[in-house]
């Protein structure tokens, strides 16, 4: 008899447990949503300050999938502010969770935020080398059009990158690619990264004195 009520008082405190454990998921799933509309609206501030509370309870509650994107969303925040150590330290800590060996997805935009620290950074190889392995894992996505789309950004940040080292043949290379890949998507959607393309395109061809090309 005492062990039949040890055993339901055990019982009770686990149901206990995983109730409010559910509740700090459901709380860390719902700060999640506003993140990323701070995200959206480039509030990056707002960004770090939602996903630091976040990470607090996703961690208390030992919510893996919650731990990683936190610790993503607040590794971006910190890129576009300007704090790249702490940045590093987030990612890092992403890269111990089951989420992150688990997901194509996330192990590509790691990549991505990793290279747009170093490029901020002006450590250019570093850069090239993290958006290289990001397209090298884009191979993995099951989801073509995201493929496409996240593709699309890293031949962006590739021949931004190689614009800053002068590599113009590089920067050619990258700039056709991500024309080449626009085929895919809308041209009125996409109108800013055509512009952005052909900017680049045009300061080229100037560079090289092909005035025929930079001006098409």
């Amino acid at each position: 008899m005492k062990k039949y009520f040890l055993f339901l008082i055990l019982f009770i405190f686990t149901l206990g447990a995983s109730a409010g454990d559910g509740q700090k998921q459901q709380k860390v799933d719902s700060l999640l949503v506003k993140v990323r509309e701070s995200h959206q609206q480039a509030d990056f501030v707002q960004q770090l300050e939602k996903s630091l509370q976040a990470l607090d309870i996703a961690t208390t509650a030992n919510y893996d999938t919650g731990i990683a994107k936190t610790h993503f969303f607040a590794a971006d925040a910190l890129v576009n502010i300007g704090l790249f150590k702490e940045s590093f330290k987030h990612l890092k800590s992403i890269e111990s969770t089951k989420y992150y060996r688990e997901n194509i997805l996330m192990q590509t935009e790691i990549h991505w935020v990793r290279g747009r620290a170093y490029l901020k950074l002006e450590l250019f190889q570093q850069a090239i080398r993290e958006f290289r392995l990001q397209l090298a894992s884009t191979k993995n996505l099951e989801n073509e059009m995201h493929q496409k789309r996240t593709n699309l950004n890293i031949y962006a940040n590739l021949s931004a990158t190689f614009n800053q080292l002068k590599q113009l043949d590089s920067v050619e290379k990258y700039c056709l690619l991500q024309l080449e890949s626009l085929r895919d998507f809308d041209e009125k959607n996409e109108k800013y990264i055509y512009i952005g393309a052909y900017d680049i395109l045009g300061d080229l061809y100037s560079k090289k004195r092909d005035f025929a090309k930079s001006e098409y």
